[in-house]
């Protein structure tokens, strides 16, 4: 084989395997919707890449949150030092109304942090900077700025009611240095929250637009929906949808594929993972089996949904059953209000 001929076949190869840039995608179970001229692809690596960001902050990606109670997303490539004048930004809504605001503004080598609710107007906000579960910082203002960090990676819990105080938490993995504006400096620091009193009853979550300006791209890294006190992380082709106002909510688990072999059941679900205020671990998963092919080679329906489990560093015990089904509604249980 020529050079010239093995030049020719390397290029095909290289583009026949590029991930493809579409304007909606599914990821995470949850409907990603292109925003502006932006595109997305999904990588080998499994995370959602978000290209062709122009410059006037109307470009990015909207997450359907179908209904949740609270929800997180993680996100990367985003390192201050590295732009000029860059701005992200995540709104997050319950459907017209929106319940929560941040903002990130390039300033150098750090980022400068503005938070609203603006379903609540005007209000005091704490923010609380945490180390290893200690406070180690804290602060208020009144919308920003209201902290300096420098970060490439976080994940943020949008919007959500805990202890009749509505918060948006951000995690930082690995730590970030990071100045809370009223405190006495900079501290190390693994999670952010910023939080103000709820004087009424706070909305389900139906979506978060993440907009952003002075970049070239951005890469989501995970999605997770909030129901029951649980983050639930789908798996596979599953899809996740929230409905109806808790106590009486559902989350419906969907798009259960039946992709068995001759004698290979293949396995499809959901998972959660959860830390409660002691700062113990719990997790819960729902999990579909489907059965080997049949006679003629038409897959068997699915088996029994399989159970989700709680356990803790003490105890592992099944909190709910539910019977063959395509999908799968969850009931809620007395498993707590963790969130965020």
């Amino acid at each position: 084989m020529s050079a010239r001929n093995f030049q020719w076949i390397t290029a095909i190869l290289a583009v026949g395997f590029a991930p493809m840039a579409v304007g909606q995608v599914t990821y995470r179970g949850l409907d990603h919707t292109a925003l502006g001229s932006a595109t997305l692809a999904v990588l080998p690596n499994d995370t959602l890449q978000v290209s062709n960001i122009g410059p006037l902050g109307q470009d990015g990606v909207s997450v359907d949150l179908t209904g949740a109670q609270f929800a997180r997303g993680a996100f990367a490539d985003m390192d201050p030092a590295a732009l000029s004048g860059a701005q992200w930004k995540a709104e997050t809504f319950s459907g017209p109304m929106s319940l929560a605001l941040t903002r990130f503004v390039d300033v150098g080598t750090q980022w400068e942090l503005f938070q609203s609710f603006p379903f609540l107007g005007a209000v005091i906000l704490d923010v609380e900077a945490y180390y290893d579960g200690q406070l180690v910082a804290s602060g208020t203002g009144t919308g920003g700025p209201l902290a300096l960090f420098a970060a490439s990676n976080w994940r943020m819990s949008y919007a959500t009611e805990v202890g009749g105080l509505v918060r948006t938490t951000i995690e930082f993995d690995p730590n970030a240095i990071v100045n809370v504006l009223g405190s006495p400096g900079p501290v190390n620091t693994d999670r952010l929250v910023i939080s103000t009193s709820l004087p009424t009853v706070f909305p389900t979550l139906t979506r978060t637009d993440i907009t952003v300006a002075g970049m070239s791209g951005f890469r989501v890294t995970d999605g997770l929906l909030g129901m029951f006190g649980f983050r639930h992380r789908a798996l596979g082709q599953a899809t996740l949808n929230a409905s109806g106002v808790c106590p009486s909510c559902t989350l419906t688990l969907g798009n259960i594929r039946v992709g068995a072999t001759a004698g290979r059941p293949t396995q499809r679900g959901f998972a959660g993972v959860v830390r409660d205020r002691h700062r113990r671990r719990c997790a819960g998963y729902a999990l579909w089996r489907t059965g080997v092919r049949g006679p003629g080679g038409v897959p068997a329906r699915l088996s029994r949904f399989l159970g989700c489990r709680r356990h803790d560093s003490h105890r592992r015990s099944v909190f709910s059953r539910g019977a063959r089904s395509s999908t799968h509604r969850a009931e809620r249980r007395d498993c707590g209000q963790a969130g965020g």
